[in-house]
């Protein structure tokens, strides 16, 4: 088992990695696939340490006697990121996840979670939060031996980086909040991308229709800005996760008829029941209530503990909104 490594008649030594037939089986091509890139690495690994990718004078003759350009040698190395980037790292990070996942669930604690990524408790809590609330986008591929994502499928939408919130409020006080069905995990107002319903204000009102059955009466700006919150969906090439967000008062008519694939336990909640749940989110964000348990029974969603303390809906110390928002943002 393990890697052996093994002497050539020629001097040379081959790195063998030993599976057992069953390993074997389940791992497939995709173990082919990894060791391929393990094996570029490894190369590239070997040519820095001769000091081959620093331009020097003993690199042009290496060049020279191998009958390789400098843009042979330019393609070799975008080669190498490539394979990192696409093929290494995101394999490793979903297998990792999963580990974290599985130590978390055997009751691991945040100290022992630490301890097997070799940083501080503190550090390990702010990631196990991330980790928590989000799928890495290649944990299925590790569970199921499925297609590799390294790209959207196509017809999947990619993230627009513009959302709309729908704040309804009743004449009490109460305000309509619903469970979300997808991620993220969380009770909050009505909330999706504007992506191609136009205006901001457009999108508010086609997603209070898809996810409420409501017709938006009026619409008044409460706030709004960038977020750097995390999305379910891909993220296209170059750009950074967030989305720049337009908040509303909303007035309604007509008949609740929540859609079934967006919204559960629709319902109005007081301005004391909204300060339990996010007194709830304040609690799992601190490592006091299980990404389970909140899965379960969840709290606020941890966007709107942000922007319903910047409203004063609800009351939230510095202290606990930033540990809140590292739920959000990935934020170590």
């Amino acid at each position: 088992m393990g890697v052996e490594r093994i002497r050539r008649e020629d001097g040379g030594e081959d790195l063998l990695i030993r599976l057992d037939d069953v390993q074997a089986a389940l791992v497939g091509a995709d173990g082919a696939a990894m060791a391929e890139d393990l094996w570029r690495a490894l190369a590239a690994l070997a040519e820095i340490r001769i000091g081959g990718w620093d331009g020097s004078p003993a690199v042009t003759r290496a060049l020279e006697a191998h009958r390789e350009t400098a843009g042979d040698m330019a393609a070799r190395q975008a080669d190498t990121v490539y394979r990192i980037e696409q093929g290494l790292m995101p394999r490793l990070e979903a297998i990792r996840t999963l580990a974290l996942r599985a130590l978390r669930a055997s009751g691991a604690s945040y100290a022992e979670l630490g301890a097997a990524m070799g940083v501080p408790r503190s550090t390990a809590q702010s990631r196990w939060a991330r980790i928590a609330s989000t799928e890495h986008p290649a944990e299925e591929w590790a569970r199921t031996g499925g297609p590799f994502p390294q790209a959207p499928a196509p017809g999947v939408p990619v993230c627009d980086h513009r959302s709309v919130g729908i704040d309804i409020v009743r004449g009490d006080g109460a305000r309509l909040l619903l469970e979300r069905v997808r991620p993220p995990v969380g009770i909050a107002p009505v909330a999706g991308h504007v992506d191609d319903h136009g205006t901001p204000e457009d999108a508010a009102r086609a997603e209070t229709g898809e996810e409420l059955g409501l017709t938006v009466v009026s619409l008044r700006p409460l706030t709004g800005g960038w977020l750097p919150n995390r999305c379910r969906r891909p993220v296209a090439p170059g750009r950074r996760a967030g989305h720049d967000w337009s908040i509303y008062a909303a007035t309604v008519t007509g008949d609740l008829a929540p859609g079934a694939d967006e919204a559960r336990n629709v319902g109005w909640r007081t301005p004391a029941e909204i300060q339990r749940l996010a007194e709830r989110t304040v609690a799992h964000a601190h490592g006091r209530v299980s990404a389970l348990d909140f899965a379960n029974e969840p709290g606020l969603e941890p966007v709107w503990v942000h922007w319903y303390a910047r409203l004063g809906v609800i009351r939230v110390s510095e202290a606990d909104l930033e540990a809140v928002t590292a739920l959000f943002t990935g934020r170590d």
